[in-house]
Order: C-alpha cells, then structure tokens, then sequence
C-alpha cells in the first residue's frame, strides 16, 4: 500500500460511502454494471485486475488501497458486465 494515501485497507463499500456515492454513482463512473458493484461489495465476485483499476480510480485511489474480495472456487474474476 502506498504510504500516506489510507492508514488502513478499507473496502470498495467503505470508500463509496466515504465519498458519498451510491454504488449506481460508482458503477457509472468506473463503466461496469450496478450489480458488479453489488456483488464485489457483498464479497461474491472477485473483479478481473482491469476492473479493479477501473474501481480505485473512480474512488480516487490505488487499487492496493483496497481489500478486494478473494475469488470464489470455480469463478474466473471476469464477468461480461465489469467490460
């Protein structure tokens, strides 16, 4: 994690709501679907590297900056609704 940007590893949701956005706000903004945010918030997705890139910098941040969801056995951590 970069020093001086967050003290702790915090989650997608705790940044979203640290900047008073609704995850409709946050999806649009990183150009995936609402209920990628959703499912990436609740921990049953694991986005793709791209995405979460997509994610941190709609939200101001490094994607390091945030505890992402591990991936769920069987799952690829692509979803056509993160494109």
């Amino acid at each position: 994690m970069r020093a001086g940007v967050l003290t702790l590893v915090t989650t997608v949701q705790e940044c979203r709501r640290r900047r008073y956005l609704s995850q409709r706000e946050l999806a649009q903004a990183a150009g995936i679907s609402p209920s990628a945010v959703a499912q990436i918030e609740t921990g049953h997705h694991s986005p793709h590297p791209r995405t979460r890139r997509k994610i941190a910098e709609a939200l101001g941040i490094s994607p390091d900056d945030i505890e992402w969801p591990e991936p769920q056995p069987g799952a690829s951590g692509d979803d056509a609704s993160d494109a």
